[in-house]
């Protein structure tokens, strides 16, 4: 074997020519493991001379992670008189871990007995670190896509950004712009240190800050270079296990709002391939704090809203309480009045009086209606839904609605099932929640019917819903415009202001309907257009079906309201 010190001579031997010149590393081990001959190119893939490996077991410079493994399987080839192959790691001098693919056969003395192994090897570590970096980021991706916060990214990137990227540890910090400083998130930093590091000034010479106001990532890829930049931090970088340090701002569609930095256990050369793969890292982790900045404020956004419109409600609520207390004493005087108890009253007192009591009676009903809205915004509404007769409902709602039919001549038909001779249809409903509906669809139709129209009632099966019950209220009305039928359930929407004005109406009446439908629950839609009237449904749970089997009551009531309402969306009404 040539002394590798002496000058390299020209080798004679043409394996030896081969070997020398081959681009991967070549080796003979005996059957215990023990090298006895490698080339130029296995000495530089295990970072040793040939002096060094010269009779050193090929196992001890194994991955301990994967060599109990691949010395189970190398002997059980060995014994078998078979090839081997498999990728492992090897531990070299200065710490660094690299992937190794390597293949071995035995070779046999004359009588057939095997008396060594050779193979070769091959330096694989750029392809496993594109593949594990791939499997990182898919995993980077997957956890902080399920971040719904800060906190969560800051988890996210401990547990799966930091050991894709071969880190020790990293810290996220954001921009706090109002007090001009950088904000730890989570905890990235011991106990001990992180008091320090909680609140960073921008205007601090530290890397954080640095990449904060400048928009370009600090890489330090040693001790020494890191206490040469950084003096007055690079003890803590020490007392951290911080041998390297790469530090990257947070950045999404040219906003900068923050700082993500990576601590190294080694010295590191970070090349091109590496600043890249940390950059996709640090992108996808901006993004995911974007999207839960985005987050929080909405839900800030939200409570506030729900804040302002439970106050809302309960101003609503009070203000409708003390108002009706001075109305309905104005209703009791104006009957004293009325009886002569003052004094005779004359024709004229009397046409007055009667002028004053049905703007009090209109007044009182917008003050309900308001309350009304009011308790059911704020979920105060008992339902005691019972098996019911919707016939039965109508009979309270047919003498309030008689007098406005009349006087504009309106035909009013009601059409039955019990009526046609079919078995009577039963809902679950609550009977005053649902008198309160129909009077106030049925009212709706007939403010909006001109005289001499026709108002109709039907009740059915739903078709489409053998569980459900129809009612029914079509008019010959005005009609509503088709890109507008969605708003007529909003409160205090005027659809059409001139309609508005000419019938008063406090605007609330289909809101209500709605909610007090949804709270029996059931719905309450309409299909209009202009100038062709109108149809609102109330859709209802029926209590015994066709077969004779009883719905379920324990999913409807008695309860509270719990309506949910979004804006825009759910809420609609009869300002036609």
């Amino acid at each position: 074997m040539p002394d590798r010190s002496d000058p390299p001579l020209a080798p004679r031997d043409p394996f030896e020519a081969v070997s020398r010149a081959s681009p991967v590393g070549i080796f003979h081990a005996d059957l215990e493991g023990r090298i006895t001959y490698v080339n130029p190119r296995l000495e530089a893939l295990f970072g040793l001379g040939e002096a060094d490996l010269h009779g050193r077991a090929w196992l001890r410079m194994v991955h301990q992670d994967d060599a109990v493994t691949l010395l189970a399987a190398w002997r059980e080839a060995n014994a078998a008189r078979r090839e081997y192959e498999q990728e492992f790691r090897v531990v070299l001098p200065d710490g660094r871990v690299r992937w190794l693919h390597g293949r071995s056969a035995v070779v046999c003395d004359a009588a057939g007995e095997p008396v060594q192994t050779v193979g070769t090897v091959e330096d694989v570590t750029a392809r496993r670190v594109a593949v594990e970096r791939m499997r990182g980021l898919l995993a980077i991706s997957d956890a902080l896509a399920r971040a719904l916060g800060a906190e969560d990214v800051a988890r996210a990137v401990a547990e799966h950004a930091v050991p894709v990227v071969g880190a020790r540890s990293a810290i996220i910090m954001l921009a706090n712009e109002p007090e001009q400083a950088l904000t730890l998130v989570g905890r990235g930093l011991p106990g001990q240190h992180e008091a320090d590091w909680t609140r960073v000034p921008l205007s601090a010479r530290v890397p954080a800050a640095d990449v904060m106001r400048d928009g370009r990532p600090v890489t330090l890829k040693s001790p020494d270079e890191m206490a040469l930049r950084y003096p007055h931090v690079a003890s803590t970088w020490d007392t951290l296990g911080a041998r390297a340090l790469a530090t990257f701002p947070l950045e999404v569609e040219g906003r900068r709002f923050g700082a993500i930095a990576f601590r190294f256990p080694r010295p590191r050369a970070f090349s091109e391939g590496e600043l890249a793969f940390l950059r996709a890292v640090v992108q996808q982790c901006a993004v995911s704090l974007e999207r839960a900045r985005l987050f929080d404020e909405a839900r800030a956004a939200r409570e506030a809203a729900y804040e302002a419109n439970r106050a809302k409600s309960e101003f609503l609520a009070r203000m409708s309480h003390e108002l009706r207390t001075p109305l309905n004493a104005i209703a009791g005087h104006l009957q004293l009045v009325e009886m002569g108890l003052h004094g005779p009253v004359t024709p004229g007192q009397q046409d007055a009086l009667a002028r004053v009591g049905r703007a009090q009676r209109h007044l009182l009903a917008l003050i309900n209606d308001v309350l009304n809205l009011a308790r059911l915004e704020t979920g105060r509404v008992e339902y005691d839904l019972v098996p019911l007769r919707v016939a039965d409902a109508l009979l309270d709602v047919r003498p309030m609605v008689e007098p406005q039919l009349a006087t504009k001549q309106l035909a009013f038909d009601v059409e039955l099932p019990e009526d046609a001779g079919a078995p009577t249809l039963l809902v679950w409903a609550d009977r005053d929640k649902l008198v309160q509906v129909l009077l106030n669809v049925i009212a709706n139709a007939v403010k909006f019917t001109a005289a001499g129209g026709r108002v109709r009632v039907h009740l059915a099966p739903s078709a489409s819903t053998p569980e459900h019950a129809l009612i029914s209220v079509r008019d010959t009305g005005v009609g509503i415009p088709a890109d507008r039928l969605e708003e007529i359930f909003d409160p205090f929407v005027q659809v059409n202001s001139t309609l508005t004005r000419e019938h008063q109406g406090s605007g609330l009446g289909l809101a209500i309907s709605r909610d007090l439908a949804r709270g029996m629950g059931g719905d309450l839609t309409v299909e209009s257009a202009l100038g062709a009237g109108s149809t609102f449904t109330l859709h209802l749970r029926r209590a015994v079906l066709d077969d004779g089997t009883t719905t379920d009551r324990r999913t409807l009531g008695p309860r509270r309201a719990g309506v949910e309402r979004r804006s825009g969306g759910d809420r609609r009404h009869d300002a036609r």
